[in-house]
């Protein structure tokens, strides 16, 4: 019986060896007529796995590789694989230029697939129909959704099946969306607990008096409406090392003292918006620093120039002329009480009533006679600041003696310092643990003190978690819309970027750079995606512009490197999509819409100043000394002549 099931074994085997290879294209949902497709990937496959066997010439028909202006030839199979990916900042691009690709060899036709080419245009539709709807319904969740569905529909054509992939694709996708490396990235559902948990530490510090507290030695400084905001400014330049936190810990800390001195929740959620990204983007010290530094070497390094990305870092600082001129504008308004535009209108609104009610009542009411305790304050904000300057320290250090100990080269190894700790911790990891330690601390402090009793406090708790429902769902979508418009879906910023690639000039690189970061940051609600698309395009871009022997800390280089960085936060911060911006209307308990658009005129503003008292006269070499001393006085001259003091007539 085993003698035929052998022979029958050694029969089968040459025939299974002999599988014929088949091959897979693997393209984007959908591409972008005249648009560089990101990347397409042919694959020889033996049962459904690739064969690394595979080396062979291939003809491939509907994909155009330019390199340089050039088109070049996509000819072969290399370990069983041939990937064609655009490399804008190399000149490199691929373009599937017809409906159907067809890989062939002799003749013969190894595979063909499908495509779906659409207008380029219409990848901007998503986030211009949240912006658009925003302001005509002035209701974010519906505009957001109808934004999310508008790109479902381009995606997958049928209105009823988008309708369906909006909801469980898009947008319970974003809550826990697949890793690279499989499983789930938990990143998304990491922010949204550490939000309910802020929102929780923030209510039950509220409850049992702790606010209270805080409030009554505050308002030894903050005796005015103009003092108030000011003291939520400094709060905000305190709050330096993270936007996330700095955006919900001064909301939570400020909005009991400014509702007292009658400054709008718009202005709140203004000022809350204007020190965080700012502030974490210009820190020397903050989670935003690792990410900048890599965006800013890496782009140096695939050019062939060896710097050190952290002194560059340094050196763009007096170029970031959007955050520091947003930052000292904003100082301006705290501090002579002028406003203009519809932010004015809210306060002149404000001001008719004794408390502004914008998504709905604050969701944790004070306790009569619950006496005011400082310690009920201070213990969770001094577990919740410990837990992450601690925190990420430790994370920091541990990532890089895992990595020391693993490399077997010394040139590989990673020195501690204080900027590659940061670099390397994980920075939402650590904003949820802190803030549900925060939380718990908080919870316990109030029982300990007895200033409340335990179903108070849980009570406590869970309404400060449900006060941040709102935001939370405004935050999933947003990111939904993110991944609408990324790369592998509809491609917005490729479009942009494409769309604007033919009016570079080294005199015009940074004024455009900042312009075209901008309009990408609004579109997609991300600074850092911005920053890493874009940096390495312009810097590549620039040094071939630049005349030999150029320094890459020459004045229009530099200009251009903290024109991306600047502009990706200009863009964010007007976007009513973004992440920092729908946290800080939440932070203020302010009608989203409605902090966007009172956000508008001073951000527009500002980017304006930006403009021509910096990124222009940068690219023509004009150093930061003369245009920032300019800019300032400009900013001045804005909110001196063009803002009004609530008490003059209207």
């Amino acid at each position: 019986m085993i003698r035929p099931l052998l022979l029958i074994c050694l029969l089968a085997g040459p025939s299974i060896a002999a599988e014929p290879v088949s091959y897979s294209i693997d393209v984007p949902q959908v591409l972008l007529k005249g648009t560089p497709v990101p990347r397409v990937t042919i694959t020889a496959e033996r049962d459904g796995v690739r064969d690394a066997t595979v080396n062979e010439p291939i003809e491939v028909q509907g994909i155009d590789r330019v390199l340089e202006g050039e088109a070049t030839a996509l000819d072969s199979i290399e370990n069983g694989r041939a990937v064609f990916e655009s490399k804008t900042a190399e000149s490199d691009l691929v373009f599937v230029t017809d409906d159907q690709i067809v890989v062939s060899r002799d003749g013969e036709t190894l595979a063909s697939r499908t495509v779906r080419r659409i207008p380029g245009w219409l990848s901007l539709l998503p986030p211009v129909v949240a912006v658009v709807l925003s302001v005509l319904l002035r209701d974010v969740l519906i505009s957001l959704f109808a934004a999310v569905y508008a790109g479902a529909v381009l995606l997958w054509s049928n209105p009823f099946v988008a309708f369906l992939r909006s909801i469980d694709t898009l947008i319970l996708g974003e809550i826990a969306p697949s890793a690279d490396g499989g499983g789930a990235d938990l990143g998304h559902a990491t922010i949204l607990l550490f939000t309910f948990f802020l929102g929780a530490m923030v209510a039950v510090m509220s409850r049992s008096g702790g606010t209270a507290a805080l409030l009554g030695h505050a308002e030894r400084f903050a005796t005015n409406r103009e003092r108030g905001q000011v003291l939520t400014c400094l709060l905000g330049f305190l709050i330096f090392f993270d936007d996330y936190a700095n955006a919900l810990l001064v909301g939570g800390t400020m909005r009991p003292l400014t509702d007292r001195l009658k400054i709008s929740r718009a202005k709140l959620a203004y000022l809350i918006d204007a020190t965080s990204a700012p502030v974490a983007g210009l820190a020397i010290v903050s989670t935003w620093v690792g990410v900048e530094i890599g965006y800013i070497a890496a782009g140096f390094q695939q050019v062939g120039v060896d710097t050190d990305g952290y002194t560059l870092f340094l050196q763009t600082l007096p170029y970031r002329f959007y955050p520091v001129y947003l930052l000292a504008f904003t100082l301006m308004i705290a501090w002579t009480g002028r406003d203009f535009g519809s932010m004015r209108r809210a306060e002149l609104r404000n001001r008719q009533r004794d408390q502004e009610s914008s998504i709905g009542e604050t969701a944790v009411v004070a306790r009569d006679a619950v006496r005011p305790s400082l310690i009920n304050a201070l213990i969770p904000l001094a577990v919740l600041l410990g837990g992450l300057v601690f925190g990420m320290a430790w994370n920091g250090t541990s990532a890089i003696e895992t990595h020391n100990a693993a490399v077997a080269d010394e040139s590989e190894r990673i020195e501690p310092t204080i900027w590659a700790v940061l670099d390397k911790s994980e920075p939402v990891e650590i904003l949820f643990l802190s803030s549900f330690a925060a939380a718990m601390s908080a919870l316990f402090t109030s029982l300990v003190t007895r200033q409340l009793r335990l179903s108070e406090a849980t009570e406590a708790w869970i309404a400060g978690m449900k006060a941040m429902l709102p935001a939370s769902m405004v935050l999933v979508l947003a990111w939904a819309i993110a991944r609408v418009c990324d790369p592998q879906h509809l491609n917005t910023a490729g479009y942009i970027v494409h769309a604007t690639a033919g009016a570079l000039s080294v005199h015009w690189l940074p004024a455009l750079a900042f312009v075209i970061a901008g309009a990408v940051a609004f579109a997609t609600g991300s600074s850092w995606s911005t920053m890493g698309l874009l940096m390495p395009l312009f810097i590549a871009v620039g040094w071939s512009l630049m005349p030999d022997g150029t320094r890459p800390d020459a004045t229009p280089m530099l200009g251009t490197i903290g024109a991306i960085l600047a502009g990706a936060i200009f863009g964010d911060h007007c976007s009513p999509i973004s992440d920092t911006t729908v946290l800080s209307s939440a932070a203020a308990e302010c009608d989203h819409i409605e902090h966007v658009t009172t956000q508008m005129p001073y951000a527009l503003s500002v980017g304006a100043i930006s403009l021509l008292f910096g990124y222009i006269p940068a690219g023509f070499g004009i150093s930061s000394l003369i245009t920032i001393p300019l800019g300032l006085a400009a900013c001045y001259g804005v909110v001196r002549f063009c803002g009004r003091r609530l008490e003059e007539a209207a």
